[in-house]
């Protein structure tokens, strides 16, 4: 994430990165009617995901399945069954950012 000029956040100098980073698993299930419904597990914790999407386009809120944890957005383009897009996520005292780009493609039969 980048600040504007002139703008500082002395908490995020304390962040290695080494927390709350690594893989995660992903899952979105995409409506006919445009509703994006799913789950996210792994180094942020469990999350629950819903937003829309259209024939092109997904923006969708990332929320802690329960209590504490990491909220923000996953965002992208959608083309033959593909989305490209990122997860942008913060703790819920913002103490930690977090972003990610992804590439999620359609699983069959499930």
């Amino acid at each position: 994430m980048v600040l504007p000029s002139g703008v500082s956040e002395p908490v995020w100098g304390l962040d290695d990165g080494k927390k709350s980073s690594g893989h995660g698993t992903i899952e979105l299930s995409l409506s006919d009617d445009g509703r994006v419904t799913g789950s996210a597990t792994g180094a942020l914790g469990d999350l629950v995901i819903e937003g829309t999407t259209d024939k092109d386009a997904l923006s969708a809120s990332v929320a802690p399945s329960n209590g504490k944890g990491f909220r923000g957005i996953v965002t992208g383009t959608v083309s033959d069954g593909i989305i490209h897009g990122n997860l942008e996520v913060s703790s819920s005292d913002a103490s930690i950012v977090r972003e990610a780009a992804l590439m999620l493609t359609a699983e069959r039969g499930k």
